[in-house]
């Protein structure tokens, strides 16, 4: 699905680093990004503190985390709650947070 023109300025899609072995990335979604627009895929390591994606400069209006959560639970077991207070950091004032999961 790609998001209609003018729909937003543009996309930063952030995601695990498949090569530490947190995930699988999402190379294979970079197809869906509109480069032309300003578009860009960041890959970090969630599950190693300070190892959150550098996205140095940029604060955003709403910020999907899907499957996040969830996902954390076979990497870092109990320490779930610690994610939020790092994607603080990447939220402009009265910015929307969405979580989604498979039983959030």
């Amino acid at each position: 699905a790609t998001l209609p023109k003018g729909a937003v300025a543009s996309v930063t899609a952030v995601t695990a680093d498949a090569s530490a072995g947190e995930g699988k990335g999402a190379a294979d979604l970079v197809s869906v990004l509109d480069a032309a627009r300003g578009d860009r895929l960041v890959e970090g390591r969630w599950c190693v503190a300070g190892g959150n994606p550098k996205v140095s400069g940029n604060s955003f209006d709403t910020v999907l985390c899907d499957y996040l959560v969830g996902s954390m639970d076979g990497f870092t077991p109990f320490e779930q709650d610690r994610v939020f207070g790092e994607l603080k950091s990447y939220c402009a004032p009265g910015a929307l947070v969405h979580v989604v999961g498979l039983s959030p």
